[in-house]
């Protein structure tokens, strides 16, 4: 980390270029939360049929898009569309729920998720 002896500025310099970075970064944190309020706006829009809020959702999709998370066990919210996908042949593969050492106090749930991409 920098210090004031090192960058050579009074105190007063620093405190002030301090104060101008964090208002850059509260103005710009307030600006997105402005467009992702607006973001979800069209979203919701777009849901009930406007024309025009389905253009818009789609041109700003991509950058409100984020990434799913690449973890060793899928989530329940993602078994749940697996499932769903498998039983209404929207998807192909298997899943497989295997419960070892069924207790009620106790037991490993082994969760197997094989599923491909959705049919086009």
């Amino acid at each position: 980390m920098d210090t004031l002896k090192e960058k050579n500025e009074q105190p007063d310099d620093y405190l002030a270029s301090f104060v101008q970075r964090l208002q850059a970064l509260l103005s710009s944190d307030k600006a997105f939360r402005l467009s992702l309020t607006y973001y979800n706006s069209l979203k919701i829009l777009s849901r009930t049929g406007s024309v025009g809020a389905i253009v818009a959702f789609d041109e700003l999709r991509s950058f409100f898009r984020r990434p799913r998370r690449k973890t060793g066990a899928p989530t329940e919210k993602q078994l749940e569309r697996d499932i769903r996908g498998l039983l209404h042949g929207k998807r192909e593969g298997t899943v497989v729920i295997e419960n070892e050492n069924p207790h009620l106090t106790g037991g490993k749930i082994v969760v197997t998720d094989i599923t491909g991409q959705r049919h086009a």
